[in-house]
């Protein structure tokens, strides 16, 4: 494997959460030659989301999108992305959905990928509530009020987000430690789409609670249907909340969904596992730098002159792009590009 240095910035004009700054410090662990940097302008390769502007910049790194918002990667813009998608484009696509970032998800599996066993019986006695919640959007096509109406009709449930909070306003210190006092945990997406699963259902299974699933109708291809209510498989939400009350009533069915493993085979699938991502980096790292580039000179192009003309209004200044327009179109390679596409 080549080991020529690389810098790696990360493009941070958007809020970073921890577990975002947590897993690009593995890189200079895992691959010795690589180091990180705060400078955009010297960096090899970008690591940014589709809400960071400012690595357009410098389109002759290489691009990395990591997306974990219900949104499609942008391949024109981008030479590699990483997104909950399950889609397929050769090497410059991983499906590594936001919860495999989080360290509390690998916990709950041992090294070679079986899933730790807990006590379900002493988890069980030790819940004080029915169910609870930590919701910060409610906007999820009114289903999350839907269901926080029909179950509060039932029972209390116990809001330790902004939303519905039931704590005179004031949020939740410990998200983990607070959902795991109820049998149950709403968890609701922002929108119910195919693949679309974030850290709302391993939440859930981190407070060893029953997660209540609202969200990607397929979440069944990830986790064991038989350790969560899904609502995609119910004929309304009513028919959830009975279901609810069913698995509240019958303490022995409740744990028996409360101890089932959450991956059906009962161990982590090898596309959740750490050593995916690092494979998926270490292919982009061991290439030469022009070869790692999968934009189209043309895509780099059009950056560069829209970056340069938004930027400044007078000519003067969009000498560069001009310039680097013009040593594109005169290039063989890209004469050679238009007639494979024909133009």
């Amino acid at each position: 494997m080549s080991q020529r240095p690389l810098k790696v910035a990360l493009n941070t004009t958007h809020v970073v959460l921890p577990h975002e700054q947590d897993w690009v410090k593995k890189l200079p662990v895992w691959f010795s030659w690589v180091s990180l940097t705060d400078n955009l302008a010297e960096a090899d390769v970008i690591l940014h989301t589709f809400f960071d502007e400012e690595w357009r910049d410098y389109p002759d790194a290489i691009a990395v999108e990591y997306v974990w918002e219900n949104v499609a990667p942008d391949f024109n813009h981008a030479d590699y992305a990483i997104s909950f998608s399950r889609l397929t484009y050769g090497d410059r696509h991983l499906r590594y959905p936001l919860f495999c970032f989080l360290p509390e998800f690998h916990a709950l599996f041992a090294e070679d990928g079986t899933v730790i066993p807990f006590d379900a019986h002493a988890e069980a006695g030790s819940k004080t509530c029915f169910c609870t919640a930590v919701v910060s959007n409610p906007n999820r096509d009114g289903a999350c009020t839907q269901l926080f109406d029909l179950l509060s009709a039932y029972k209390p449930v116990t809001s330790g987000g902004k939303w519905r909070n039931s704590f005179c306003g004031k949020r939740v210190d410990d998200k983990i430690a607070f959902l795991r006092t109820g049998k149950f945990t709403l968890a609701c997406e922002n929108s119910a789409v195919p693949d679309y699963v974030t850290e709302k259902i391993v939440d859930a299974f981190v407070a060893r609670t029953v997660p209540i699933y609202w969200g990607a109708p397929n979440v069944a291809e990830d986790f064991n249907p038989a350790a969560f209510i899904d609502c995609s498989k119910f004929p309304s939400l009513e028919a959830v909340v009975e279901e609810v009350k069913r698995l509240d009533a019958d303490d022995a069915v409740y744990e028996a969904m409360l101890a089932a493993p959450l991956f059906k085979e009962g161990r982590c699938p090898e596309a959740f596992r750490k050593e995916r991502l690092r494979e998926f980096f270490a292919n982009i790292f061991s290439q030469p730098k022009e070869a790692a580039k999968r934009r189209s000179r043309q895509a780099r192009a059009e950056i560069i002159w829209s970056r340069s003309r938004l930027a400044t209004p007078l000519v003067a200044h969009r000498w560069a792009a001009l310039a680097h327009a013009a040593k594109l179109f005169f290039s063989k390679r890209y004469r050679s590009y238009c007639r494979r596409i024909g133009i």
